[in-house]
């Protein structure tokens, strides 16, 4: 209870000294209490006739002169609270600026933390920018006395590392643009020259034709056969090229011919349309833009189209190349050897085959042109497309059906792979080469001329004409054909076996029934 009681004493002397009139008041009332006392006192003293009551006039000044010091204190008292409201006035108005200074600095502070919130939150440029990264660039800002330490510092000497690395790019940029506009004026001068060059030289060529005729140097017409085999589809460009190499190597056996409208080619050449892939191996000759031309078709309307959502494109089935290939076999591979067949190649641009249509150079008798490549190898007839993506063309009602009239010409398997084009076929992993057609064929011509004799001897001994050539049966062993000879009293229906190219057996004519014509 001790430091209490001391907080206390210590409160009211600490009064005392800010108050000093409230003790002056206290001591003038205290003396003017005792005057009072002593006054009260003397008169309840018992007075007498001899000493009457009487009033001391030093009291009553005494009394006055207490008053009139109360009466000063009192004044002193007032112009002191006066004063102190009023400095307690000021002393409020200054905390009440204080507050308001405190509430503009908190405003300010609230102001501020927004700011730095909406600018953390802002996505500038810089932010976009693909600057050095921080670990990398270490090295750089230490070399450069920059203060890695500092975030902000930091990134300011990123950036302006970053522009000055862009500013020396674009110059160099503009330098290296400088210097390949400089370039290319050196290549168009060279190319001019080249074209000046080139123009003279084929001049100098074509004045040395005659003499290239004289000499048997085909040199100019090489040239020309290249420069037209690059306006061939893909397919034939390689049957082209390796044909070209084996006449070069066995010049007796083989000649080669491109045949067509190479106008129209060119023209295809130089309109390529978007087209699907074929289905073949693309070759190292770049597939020509004629076949996608050639495969590019409109898409019809609503009402052309089926319910199945299928596309009636039966018209561009057969669709041809403008260009096709010709081999002309020789009888022997001896110089000045007859020809004796003629094989035309085309593409079929929508159903990506090879077709093949033959011929005799020197026409056989009875004989139709069709039996030259048929069978060549067993079962392999030519009837039927050997791309099975052919069988999707058509629909449920209206299936696909190959027609080698149509098509002008035979799809054989055979073809497809001499051109590069590979299929799956019944022939397995067996391939053609171009090396064993002339063989195959002049085998094939002899038999044909043997089975001529037997048709011309039959026909002869009956007096008849020979018709009705018909395919009626195929097996491993060949195909069975029957022959009709018909005279004005005789009606004989003859059978033979046409047996592969590969199997050089003779063919045997037999008859097969005899009878009235009806």
């Amino acid at each position: 209870m001790a430091a209490p009681k001391r907080k206390r004493d210590d409160d009211a002397s600490r009064r005392e000294d800010r108050l000093p009139h409230i003790q002056a008041i206290t001591s003038v009332c205290k003396q003017i209490r005792e005057e009072v006392g002593q006054d009260a006192k003397r008169r309840r003293t018992p007075t007498t006739v001899d000493k009457p009551i009487t009033e001391h006039p030093s009291l009553s000044i005494r009394t006055s002169v207490q008053f009139m010091e109360l009466l000063q204190l009192q004044r002193a008292a007032y112009s002191h609270t006066i004063a102190r409201k009023q400095a307690t006035q000021e002393a409020k108005h200054s905390m009440d600026r204080v507050h308001l200074d405190l509430q503009n600095i908190n405003y300010e502070i609230r102001h501020l933390e927004k700011e730095i919130a909406e600018c953390e939150e802002l996505e500038t440029e810089y932010q976009k920018i693909k600057l050095i990264p921080e670990p990398e660039y270490y090295a750089i800002a230490m070399e450069k006395g920059v203060n890695v330490e500092d975030p902000h510092e930091l990134m300011l000497s990123r950036l302006n590392h970053e522009l000055d690395e862009r500013t020396r790019l674009v110059q160099e940029e503009k330098e290296l643009a400088k210097e390949l506009e400089e370039v290319l004026e050196e290549n168009q001068k060279e190319l001019i020259d080249l074209e000046k060059l080139d123009k003279e030289l084929s001049d100098s060529l074509k004045a040395t034709l005659p003499l290239q005729t004289r000499l048997g140097i085909t040199n100019s017409e090489r040239r020309e056969a290249a420069e037209l085999a690059k306006l061939l589809p893909t397919a034939l460009y390689v049957l082209y090229k390796h044909a070209v190499g084996y006449s070069e190597t066995f010049e007796n056996n083989l000649t080669v011919e491109i045949s067509g409208d190479t106008e129209l080619a060119a023209v295809l050449i130089g309109e390529p349309a978007e087209s699907d892939r074929s289905l073949q191996p693309e070759s190292a000759h770049q597939r020509s833009p004629s076949e996608e031309e050639m495969e590019g078709e409109q898409e019809p309307s609503g009402e052309q189209k089926e319910s199945v959502g299928h596309l009636d494109r039966s018209k561009t089935y057969y669709r041809r190349h403008p260009l096709s290939v010709c081999l002309t076999v020789t009888e022997t591979d001896t110089a000045g050897a007859p020809q004796i067949v003629k094989l035309s190649f085309s593409y079929l641009t929508t159903l990506k085959i090879v077709v093949v249509s033959s011929e005799f150079v020197q026409p056989v008798d009875y004989i139709p042109a069709g039996l030259i490549c048929t069978n060549l190898f067993p079962g392999d007839v030519g009837n039927e497309s050997p791309n099975p993506a052919n069988a999707f063309l058509g629909s449920d009602s209206s299936p696909f059906r190959f027609d080698t009239t149509a098509a002008n010409g035979n799809a054989y398997t055979w073809a497809q792979s001499i051109c590069g084009i590979e299929f799956p076929s019944h022939l397995g992993n067996y391939r053609l080469y171009l090396t064993k057609l002339p063989s195959l064929l002049r085998n094939r011509v002899r038999s044909l001329k043997g089975l001529a004799k037997q048709v011309a001897d039959v026909a002869a001994a009956k007096k008849g004409t020979v018709s009705g050539w018909k395919l009626i049966e195929m097996d491993a062993y060949g195909c069975v054909y029957e022959v009709t000879i018909q005279s004005a009293d005789l009606l004989s229906k003859a059978e033979f076996t046409l047996p592969p190219a590969t199997n050089e057996a003779d063919i045997g004519l037999t008859i097969k029934q005899e009878g009235k014509p009806e």
